[in-house]
Parts: C-alpha cells; structure tokens; sequence
C-alpha cells in the first residue's frame, strides 16, 4: 500500500519566507488558461491542497489515486485502513504546521510557474510509476492526455508564510479523470531507470 505523503510533509520549505503574514484565501497567480494547463487538470492539485485545509481524506486521495486502486483496496478490506492512514497524514501535516507557522495554518497553490504537455511517447513511462508507485501491476490504466509543470505551493499562519516550487505531472486517466503525480517527467524516469538498475542486479 502506498503511504499517503508526498511533498508536504517535508521538514522545511524553502524560497520565500515572510514573517508575520497571515494565512489567506487560495489565489492562482497563474491561471490555467494563461498556463496552458486545462481547468479540470488544475483541479487536481487545488483538491489536493484544499483537502488538507478541510481535514477531507477522501479529496486529497482523489487527487492523485487511481480508481483502479480504490477499487482493488475495497476488494482486498484495505480501504478503510488507507483513508485512515491518509487522515492521520493529514492531521501530522497540520500539527506540524501550527507548530512551525502559527495558528490558522493553511496550504495554497499560488502560481503555475510552467506547463507544458507530454507527448504520447512519455505515457507509457507515467502509466508505469504510477503501478509500480501504488505496488500493484494487476490492474490497467490509460493515460490519454497530461502535462508537465512547475508550481509554487504556501504554508501560512500567523506568523509565517514559506512558499516551494515543486516540478509535478498532471494526467488524465482514461474513464477516471485527472491525477497528479509528485514529480517531474525526468524525476519519473529517473525513478524507472533506478529501479530497473536494482531489480536487475544479482539479489
């Protein structure tokens, strides 16, 4: 099962630190029309973070979880056990960031910094992260369309905002919608290439 943590639960953010900003509402510098990234592809990534604002397991795991695997959870009893795990992430992340940021804390996407779409070439290579990444190669999934992006995300309390730009994929999955995996196309490949390298190698 995969654990429900990608790249909010990092020790420290880094860029932008400013000092006594309270937390505000979701703002987008970038819209998706002037990025270039769909509406419904955007949507994605505002889930995931306004999952986390309102404690709401279920949102964040959309975000970026496949049906397929839902489904394959449920059928094995697991699924209650990998929302649960998700709340509990949630609730880490939150406490860690009133700890660090002050009361209120809340996360943001504030700007699309890049996008540009994938080519049909790299879909193959996405379709395999995400099984492997997820531990199950059982089930079939279908990437139609995606892009990749640079985005910058907050954290901000009552007495501090931090601001990361993060590179992240964004896909259509085909009869499922869109997803978003927490890394580049080269960080996906980079991930393939090492885990050939490894399981190719005498054990």
């Amino acid at each position: 099962m995969r654990y429900p943590c990608c790249f909010l639960l990092c020790a420290g953010l880094c860029c932008t630190i400013l000092p006594g900003c309270s937390a505000g509402s979701s703002s987008v510098q970038s819209s998706s029309s002037e990025s270039g990234l769909p509406a419904e592809a955007l949507q994605a990534v505002t889930d995931y973070f306004d999952g986390y604002n309102t404690a709401d397991p279920l949102k964040v795991v959309q975000s970026y979880t496949p049906a397929a695997f839902l489904e394959a959870e449920k059928n094995s009893g697991s699924y209650d056990e990998y929302i649960a795990e998700t709340a509990a992430t949630i609730a880490e992340a939150v406490h860690y960031w009133e700890d660090v940021y002050g009361d209120g804390a809340r996360v943001q996407l504030d700007e699309v910094v890049s996008a540009s779409q994938l080519t049909q070439d790299s879909f193959q290579d996405i379709e395999r992260y995400i099984k492997l990444d997820f531990f199950s190669e059982d089930y079939e999934i279908s990437v139609v369309q995606g892009y990749e992006a640079d985005i910058v995300y907050s954290v901000s309390g009552s007495e501090l905002t931090e601001s990361e730009e993060v590179g992240v994929c964004l896909v259509e999955i085909e009869n499922d919608g869109w997803k978003m995996i927490f890394d580049s196309l080269s960080g996906v490949r980079s991930y393939l290439e090492e885990y050939d390298t490894y399981y190719d190698e005498p054990q």
